[in-house]
């Protein structure tokens, strides 16, 4: 019994384990990888265009966007929209400046997105250090504030 807990156990302590890399589309239909990030600072925001509060939370969101983007942040809006012309003349009529990428269910598992908006604000190492569920305007200092510490 011992023998064969050792042989399976030691296989998977040497094992690299890797997480899948989840491809989105952009509104022009080109594809990303979550890997295309590495290395960057990242803010997330899981967000549709039915959700007012998602609404809301866009002026801050472009704000952060022109103040950081010139010094190192990439801003990706995760649309979690099913109708594709919608979002498209949503973001137009918005101006919105920064990458939106139509999301899946791949990507909302693996950041367990249980309501949006949603906030991720990932390190160079893609370490989450940074999260926020809803809408609070003034958890967007906080977010500022922790975008201009990982840009030091």
């Amino acid at each position: 019994m011992r023998r064969f807990i050792i042989l399976i156990i030691f296989p998977l302590l040497f094992c690299e384990r890797t997480e899948e890399d989840i491809e989105l589309t952009d509104l022009s239909g080109n594809e990303y990888r979550v890997s295309d990030f590495k290395g960057k600072i990242v803010l997330l925001d899981f967000w549709a265009t039915w959700c007012p509060p998602c609404h809301m939370s866009i002026p801050e969101i472009i704000s952060l966007h022109e103040k950081y983007s010139d010094r190192g942040l990439i801003v990706v809006g995760i649309s979690l929209d099913r109708d594709y012309n919608t979002l498209k003349r949503y973001c137009e009529k918005k101006d919105i400046p920064y990458l939106i990428l139509i999301g899946n269910q791949k990507i909302t598992k693996r950041y367990d997105i249980k309501a949006i908006p949603t906030f991720f604000l990932l390190d160079r190492k893609g370490k989450v250090v940074y999260h926020q569920v809803g809408y609070l305007p003034e958890k967007f200092a906080e977010i500022d504030r922790k975008i201009g510490e990982l840009i030091e």
